[in-house]
């Protein structure tokens, strides 16, 4: 079935699936996983204020910059607006945007007690040291990371998705996770694609996936570029 033949599908069909997760996920575990969809997390933020979560409403809202979205629906902007100029309300912080030291989301929620899950300390990992996070391709960190992982014997890699809804949504890589004897890579493949010089993080991964020498241990690849 061909989606562009029924306009209303799509969007009928993702605005259930938001309902469901409004409905299930903690407001925190919303906004993480909608934030790289302005479109998808506009929905979440509708749904929260149905359920007169107001107080979450507007740090999404606020921290997310969801009204300087020109794409922004007019009827949701109306929604939205007045909570913004509500004095009685209170900004919250989320808990998975700050420094966590990647510790699991069912931890930082409280959802699971400290120490169900096996950590990067608990394998003698220094999150400062050894877990190096990249967005930027025209960086020296950039640079340096390319260069180790090129000339490593082996290398394993992970990726993680954006979320998709519908069997119609088309997923995009989010990151890309690359570990090597020494450290640990994480490319957030999102921001890196927003730039002109994305070529250069293809060519590096396209060198990676096609030497022979190197040997590469997958978890979960679908889509790398």
């Amino acid at each position: 079935m061909d989606p562009q033949a029924y306009p209303k599908l799509i969007p009928g069909l993702q605005g259930a699936a938001i309902r469901h997760f409004v409905r299930d996920l903690d407001w925190m575990r919303l906004e993480e996983k909608f934030c790289a969809d302005q479109n998808l997390l506009n929905l979440c933020v509708e749904g929260l204020i149905k359920k007169k979560m107001l107080n979450e409403a507007f740090s999404i809202i606020k921290r997310q910059k969801l009204l300087s979205n020109p794409s922004i629906p007019f009827y949701l902007k109306k929604k939205f607006k007045p909570l913004c100029s509500d004095p009685s309300l209170v900004f919250l912080k989320n808990s998975l945007f700050e420094l966590d030291d990647y510790a699991p989301t069912e931890e930082i929620l409280k959802l699971n007690e400290p120490g169900t899950f096996i950590t990067m300390g608990d394998l003698g990992l220094d999150i400062k040291k050894d877990l190096i996070y990249i967005e930027k391709i025209a960086t020296s960190k950039f640079e340096q990371a390319v260069n180790e992982i090129l000339n490593s014997r082996a290398v394993g890699l992970d990726t993680e998705f954006t979320s998709h809804l519908t069997k119609f949504d088309k997923q995009r890589i989010a990151l890309l996770q690359i570990a090597t004897n020494e450290k640990i890579y994480v490319f957030n493949v999102l921001k890196m694609k927003e730039k002109i010089d994305f070529a250069k993080y293809q060519n590096f991964v396209k060198d990676l996936l096609t030497n022979p020498e190197i040997l590469k241990v997958f978890s979960v690849l679908l889509y790398i570029f």
